[in-house]
């Protein structure tokens, strides 16, 4: 039988997160935390900033976390409502999702409304890079205002050009036009 390995990477503040601070607080938090951990490492991606277990086998969701993360049914009981309380955790049907504080939202360019910004570039500019006017290929859509400092025109069409992949980089490195 194959070995099966949980990977987690957290970023080196993970545990200064507010999240994880506010966990660790209240009494007994390093067993809250514990079985956060578990959770996230046991658990598939789902969607972007939230992970997920499906509970496939058992009509009692406790006993099934109790089995499949190795903690006592009494310490599940406790610890699960705790992390619903904190937003960590929530139960759609069968799923348990889980709150991945460890990835950041704020740079979510996998969401709908980022990809619709992208294509709407795209057409504009007729899949043309605006500075060099090659057409298709390796296109990227560009923030002319950074992503960072202007977070209401992250997705305003008219903050966006269509560059290919060369000018995008010579762009961000200084050497392209309007740099």
């Amino acid at each position: 039988m194959a070995k099966k390995y949980y990977y987690l990477k957290l970023k080196d503040n993970f545990f200064e997160n507010d999240e994880m601070v506010a966990l660790e607080s209240i009494p007994d938090g390093y067993k809250y935390s514990l079985v956060y951990l578990k959770l996230l490492a046991k658990s598939d991606y789902y969607k972007r900033g939230y992970r997920y277990r499906t509970n496939k086998y058992f009509d009692d969701t406790m006993k099934y976390l109790s089995i499949a993360l190795k903690i006592a049914l009494d310490e599940v009981k406790e610890t699960i409502p705790k992390l619903v309380s904190m937003g960590l955790v929530k139960f759609e049907g069968n799923k348990i999702i889980t709150k991945d504080i460890n990835i950041n939202l704020d740079r979510d360019r996998c969401c709908k409304e980022y990809k619709t910004w992208r294509t709407s570039i795209f057409e504009n500019n007729d899949y043309t890079c605006a500075y060099c006017g090659v057409r298709g290929g390796k296109l990227n859509a560009h923030h002319i205002k950074p992503w960072a400092k202007y977070p209401k025109l992250r997705y305003e069409v008219s903050n966006g050009i269509t560059l290919c992949e060369t000018c995008h980089r010579a762009i961000h490195k200084g050497s392209g036009k309007n740099s």
